[in-house]
Order: structure tokens, then C-alpha cells, then sequence
């Protein structure tokens, strides 16, 4: 790695810092704090939590998957999108109908203190392992890339990111959401036309392409894991709160219906055009 590519990951890593705490005056009282006032506009709310399925590990799980076993890998992706339209449709506009402003709030209503008392528990101890997964493909990368020590990698991302979470709430995690999926879109834009260039263009790609290389499954991922993929997927985008928090943070349960579907849209590839109704998002009209 040279130097102007350490350059390019500082500059980002301190631009994605100070977005973030320019927030610092967002988190004025708890419904600001903590569900962005209620008023976060839905298509934000979409690419934050299209943005929230992406770690290091996407690029490294899912890139050898699609390396090894091709259209597989899209398939597997698919799974994701089911998941997200049904949702869309059923789920996400009854939480943001619950108004709770956190999941301790929402258990702790449903179902008393004790219960939220030990769900905060189970919670903390849980959270030590997902952060810690999260966290360490990122850092492996940067010790592989750069010789920094995957520990100090560690604790260095992760004190940058509590601290701006911290200090400006949904709102500062919202739009470092979003500077991330127009740095990932530019990106995309770019290396996709120079893969197909390096390669002669797509006819020379699909030709070249092995045996089974757009089959839909194969025999290490077959349909019976990528229904049981989906459900995991379902189970888990509609209840786990760090997306649901998406859902209870715009002002109404349109709003978000819009942004768990604007998903759907943004992978495939769909325009959005801000200025419809729910039932009239281009990537649902027959």
C-alpha cells in the first residue's frame, strides 16, 4: 500500500469523525437523541440501513462466495431483498407505531421492568461478540494492508466511532451512513466499467466464465439454506434494533414501509423519485 492510499484512508476516516460530530447538538433531548426527533426523512433512513448490511466481512465473506461459486453469491443477496419487501410491507410500519424510542422502552411496556431488565443483560453480553466480529474484519484488513497492529486498529476505530455516536446520536450514525453509500456508489461506478474493460467487456466475461457459474445454487449452498438464509434474514432485519430504530425514527408508518423497500430498490438497481407515495415506488409498479 502506498502512501497516497494511507492518505486517502485517513482523510476519509477523519471526514466520515467530523461529520459525525457536527451532530453534537442533535441529541437535545431523547426522542432527538435517540430516534432523530421522529423526523428523519425515509430515503435517509433506507440507505442507512442498506448501508448497515455492509462490514469488511461483506467484501471478504461475500467476494470469495461469488469467486468460488458466482451467481450463487447474487442469489444468496436475493434472500436479503425478500426479507427487506416483506418488512417493508407487514413489519416495519407497525413499529413505527409503537413510538418507542428505544428496545428497553418497548420491552419494559410490553412486558414489565424484570423482563427488560434481563433482556438489557443478555443484551450487553451479546453485544460484546457482535461488536467484536464487526470490528476485527476491518481491522484485519488494515493490519494486512498497512502493518498497524490489529489491536490498536481496534481500539483506534472503535473509540472514533463511539465517540461520535455518542456524542450526536442517530443522527450522526444517519448521515455517516450516508456519506459511506455515495463514497461506495462512486467507487462502484468506477470499478465496475474498469473490470469489464480489463476483460475484454461483458460477451468476453460471460464467455469466459466457468461451467455453473450462473447457476442459482449449488451443492454447498442449495435451496434448502437459501430458504433458511431468508427466514434468518427475516427474523433478524425485523427485530434487531439497530435496524428497527430505522423504522421508529421517520414521522410516519409510510414513511417506514418507503425506507425498508428503498432497499429493493437501491439493489436493484431502480430510480427513486422522492416526490411519490409508497404504493407508487417505481421498483413496485407492474
Amino acid at each position: 500500500m502506498s502512501n497516497i492510499d494511507i492518505v486517502v484512508i485517513l482523510v476519509f476516516t477523519l471526514l466520515v469523525f467530523i461529520c459525525g460530530m457536527s451532530f453534537s447538538k442533535a441529541g437535545k433531548n431523547m426522542k432527538s437523541y435517540f430516534a432523530a426527533g421522529g423526523a428523519l426523512p425515509w430515503w435517509m433512513s433506507g440507505l442507512s440501513l442498506f448501508m448497515s448490511f455492509f462490514s469488511a466481512g461483506t467484501f471478504v465473506v461475500w467476494g470469495s462466495i461469488a469467486y468460488s461459486s458466482g451467481w450463487v453469491a447474487v442469489t444468496i443477496q436475493w434472500t436479503m431483498c425478500i426479507a427487506g419487501v416483506i418488512i417493508g410491507f407487514f413489519i416495519a410500519p407497525k413499529w413505527q407505531k409503537t413510538k418507542a424510542l428505544t428496545a428497553a422502552e418497548f420491552i419494559t411496556d410490553r412486558l414489565g421492568k424484570s423482563t427488560q431488565k434481563a433482556y438489557t443483560y443478555i443484551f450487553l453480553v451479546i453485544s460484546i461478540f457482535t461488536t467484536g466480529a464487526f470490528l476485527y474484519p476491518v481491522a484485519k484488513i488494515v493490519e494486512v494492508s498497512t502493518g498497524i497492529p490489529i489491536t490498536t486498529s481496534i481500539i483506534v476505530l472503535g473509540v472514533l466511532i463511539l465517540v461520535y455516536t455518542a456524542v450526536g446520536g442517530l443522527w450522526a450514525v444517519i448521515v455517516t451512513d450516508v456519506l459511506q453509500f455515495i463514497v461506495l456508489t462512486a467507487a462502484v461506478l468506477i470499478v465496475v466499467p474498469l473490470s469489464f474493460d480489463k476483460i475484454g467487456g461483458v460477451d468476453n466475461f460471460i464467455s469466459q466464465a466457468p461451467e455453473q457459474f450462473f447457476e442459482f445454487t449449488n451443492s454447498e449452498y442449495s435451496w434448502v439454506f437459501m430458504i433458511a438464509f431468508g427466514l434468518y434474514n427475516l427474523f433478524f432485519i425485523a427485530g434487531n434494533w439497530a435496524y428497527v430504530q430505522r423504522y421508529t425514527s421517520v414521522a410516519t408508518p409510510k414513511d417506514a414501509k418507503k425506507s425498508r423497500l428503498a432497499i429493493w430498490c437501491f439493489v436493484h438497481d431502480k430510480p427513486i423519485n422522492l416526490d411519490v407515495t409508497t404504493n407508487d415506488l417505481p421498483c413496485f409498479k407492474s
